[in-house]
């Protein structure tokens, strides 16, 4: 039996050290804004005017932020093994020695900069070597790359799912060899024997979802035995005609509060940010039925990019967007992506331009989330049974097709109100 007590131990103190690296990043930012008002009132010519007891504190926190990261890289070492080799672990300990390394350089040479003169001159990689003031390398190059150490650190938590591997990861395992071979034969019981999946029919499943070309949705494997539910809502349409009526959406979401630290709302995240994600109800957490602030999308399926200005152009984006329009059209609530501002985008109804239904997605450097203050639970204007036409919807679990409404209406016997499921197995 494997145990992740001490690899937690050890995500904990690097999620703690990746903010500490975004505060030096913010600090020397800090500093060369100060530096630059300085110089344009004729004040001084130092970045920063950067002290001996600021240059200290900065060579502290390098110093220290490099040994905290080279000792919790060591409690990968049992991972490195070759039995491993297919464990989301097995390469931690050379990535996160990689990166302190990194840090060290980079925080060695942030520090020795600040000290100097803005308009001193130094040359700036890659090839073709070009020399710019020491003001715009640390605004063009340091502080990036202070940011990209934070970024590539939280990407590296991984919190697995009773020591399960994730749905993406055990797939691709899998069908990294030939269908039909022994060699996947063998991948999968070796999966199923070590218990890095919850059985073998769940991960088939999971296979013959990604061979059919639908998404897999990252979330916790269900590891609840009997019979799979076919997703979908099943309502009379008749009952809701000319009235409101909830625009009820389930995704993968992971509830997180928010606080104030100097002055900006942060979200409180916590290692099991990076566990996979549970199904939930986006409007009933609308409606406050889970105290949270923000739903996070899962940021290991869906992370943004390191440049935030250019999350809106992001594959990570493109792929979040269809899965919000899949899952709405599939929960009985259709919606399409309209014009946002730079830093968010709003998913409003797709039936009636004068219905009021609508919520945002929101980004920023922990991933996508759908703030719980904007939006309008309710769809006005149209018909419950308009948004749902006679169509067949896909099984969310097997790509089985099967109708929805027309069920509901036309057979009885199998009509459950608009807040159940279809309870019917999948053949």
């Amino acid at each position: 039996m494997i145990c992740y007590e001490g690899p937690h131990k050890a995500f904990k103190a690097l999620l703690e050290q990746a903010g500490k690296v975004d505060m030096l990043a913010v600090q020397i930012e800090e500093m060369q804004e100060r530096d630059r008002e300085r110089r344009e009132s004729g004040l001084a010519d130092n970045f920063g005017v950067l002290s001996r007891y600021q240059a200290d504190d900065l060579r502290v926190m390098m110093t220290s932020g490099y040994e905290d990261i080279r000792v919790n890289a060591e409690e990968f070492v049992p991972f490195s093994d070759k039995k491993f080799i297919h464990h989301p672990y097995h390469h931690h300990k050379t990535i996160l020695m990689g990166v302190a390394t990194q840090l060290k350089i980079i925080s060695s040479e942030a520090v020795r900069l600040c000290g100097t003169y803005s308009s001193d001159f130094v040359c700036k990689p890659p090839p073709p070597w070009t020399m710019v003031t020491v003001g715009e390398y640390i605004r063009c190059t340091t502080i990036p790359q202070l940011r990209g150490i934070s970024y590539t650190i939280r990407n590296y938590i991984i919190i697995l799912q009773d020591g399960y591997y994730s749905k993406t990861h055990a797939i691709n395992i899998a069908m990294g060899f030939r269908r039909g071979t022994a060699a996947r034969g063998a991948a999968i019981k070796e999966m199923v024997v070590n218990k890095y999946v919850p059985s073998k029919s769940a991960l088939t499943d999971a296979i013959r979802l990604r061979q059919n070309g639908l998404p897999i949705e990252e979330v916790e494997w269900n590891t609840k035995r009997g019979g799979r539910l076919c997703h979908g809502m099943l309502f009379d349409c008749r009952e809701d005609i000319g009235k409101p009526w909830l625009g009820a959406v389930t995704m993968a979401l992971i509830p997180v509060a928010t606080r104030m630290v100097h002055s900006k709302v942060e979200p409180i995240i916590t290692i099991y940010f990076y566990a996979p994600p549970k199904p939930m109800e986006v409007m009933g957490v609308l409606r406050q039925e889970v105290k949270c602030d923000r739903l996070y999308f899962s940021p290991k399926q869906y992370p943004t990019p390191k440049n935030l200005k250019m999350t809106s152009k992001s594959n990570a984006f493109n792929e979040l967007k269809i899965y919000i329009e899949q899952s709405a059209k599939r929960w009985g609530s259709p919606v399409v992506c309209r014009a946002g501002r730079s830093e968010s985008k709003i998913f409003k109804c797709n039936h009636s331009k004068e219905c009021k239904y609508f919520f945002t997605v929101k980004w920023d450097k922990f991933g996508f989330y759908i703030p719980i203050s904007i939006g309008n639970r309710n769809h006005t204007g149209h018909d419950r049974g308009e948004a749902c036409p006679y169509f067949k919807f896909l099984c969310g679990y097997c790509g089985e097709k099967f109708h929805r409404q027309k069920d509901a209406i036309e057979h009885e016997d199998n009509f459950l109100c608009s807040h159940h499921y279809k309870k019917s197995k999948c053949k």
